[in-house]
């Protein structure tokens, strides 16, 4: 009996032990199937791919199959993406340009309220011309009328109606000087009238002299003296010339060469003075007229101004009539009034 039971408990032990191995079998196949479901599922998931269609405006689920179109819309994503670059950078290259435009705008001044730039006249030689002895010969002076008016009149202390031609001078714009008689080289041969200033006057003669030539006039800005003239070399000159200076008058001084002593004088008392006239017409004839003329250019080109006297003669007025109004067109020297050039 005990025998029977043994071998009854041997062969359920047998029978236990190889279920027991069946259901661990059954177990490990259980959780490789699990295990190989899960992978399936997993390889499933990596095989597909969401992207997100921004045409669409939504996801998109993508399998292996379907590779080509997650690559189109990847590029058509892309493109959007690229195209949005490029017209944000066109877009901020433009507002840069803007702004510069709009920052050289500021900065840059408005034509209108730029300062015109200085024109610079070119440095022409000047030229200046007197007309001497007016008012001795009423037909002669009414012709000097129609001289331009750059041109200086030189009225005779000796005229009759100094007041008429003063008026009439000044009227047109001329500027208006006084003959000054002074002693010549040979008085005996060469009279300056009874108002002549002398070496051998006493200084209260010369004075009074002056005094009546001044209220003769009441326009003149000077005088004019003739050349062959020896009273400013004298020892009575500085008292004579303290009067002129006094007055605040000019002196066109007719002599070729002053005296270095004359002019240190005129400089010393302050009076504006200029000298080495071109005389025009010692000669009255058209050729020599001419030929002064060219002197005269000549003279203003080498010391940058020179100066003309010439008298009331018919062919004299006309000649520096026509060539004035000639030279202001070809502008080789600029007219100007003599004053312009005095000392």
């Amino acid at each position: 009996m005990l025998n029977k039971l043994k071998n009854i408990l041997a062969l359920s032990f047998k029978y236990l032990t190889s279920a027991m191995w069946i259901l661990v079998v059954l177990a490990i196949i259980y959780f490789y199937a699990i295990e190989q479901n899960n992978r399936d599922d997993k390889a499933e998931v990596n095989s597909q791919k969401v992207v997100y269609d921004t045409k669409e405006d939504k996801f998109i689920v993508f399998n292996k199959a379907q590779k080509k179109d997650v690559s189109a819309v990847q590029n058509d994503n892309a493109g959007d993406k690229k195209s949005d670059t490029v017209n944000a950078q066109v877009i901020d290259k433009k507002v840069q340009e803007n702004t510069t435009n709009q920052n050289m705008q500021a900065n840059t001044p408005d034509a209108a309220t730029q300062p015109a730039t200085p024109k610079v006249d070119k440095v022409l030689p000047k030229v200046a011309f007197l007309v001497v002895n007016l008012g001795l010969s009423e037909s002669a002076t009414k012709m000097s009328l129609s001289l331009p008016p750059e041109v200086a009149i030189g009225i005779s202390t000796y005229s009759a109606n100094i007041p008429y031609w003063e008026n009439e001078f000044a009227n047109d714009g001329h500027d208006i000087f006084a003959e000054l008689p002074l002693e010549p080289e040979d008085y005996k041969t060469e009279d300056r009238g009874f108002l002549s200033i002398l070496s051998y006057n006493t200084n209260k003669q010369n004075q009074d002299n002056f005094n009546a030539i001044i209220k003769k006039f009441s326009k003149i800005i000077g005088f004019y003296t003739f050349g062959n003239e020896i009273f400013s070399s004298s020892d009575k000159a500085k008292t004579f010339y303290k009067l002129v200076k006094d007055k605040g008058l000019k002196v066109v001084y007719g002599a070729s060469n002053i005296e270095i002593d004359i002019a240190k004088l005129f400089r010393v008392l302050g009076i504006g003075f200029i000298n080495s006239p071109v005389v025009l017409d010692t000669e009255v004839t058209e050729d020599y007229i001419n030929k002064q003329l060219n002197t005269l250019v000549a003279n203003a080109q080498k010391n940058g101004r020179a100066y003309a006297i010439i008298r009331p003669y018919p062919i004299s007025i006309r000649l520096i009539t026509n060539w004035i109004d000639k030279n202001k067109k070809k502008s080789d020297v600029k007219i100007v009034k003599i004053t312009d050039i005095i000392n």
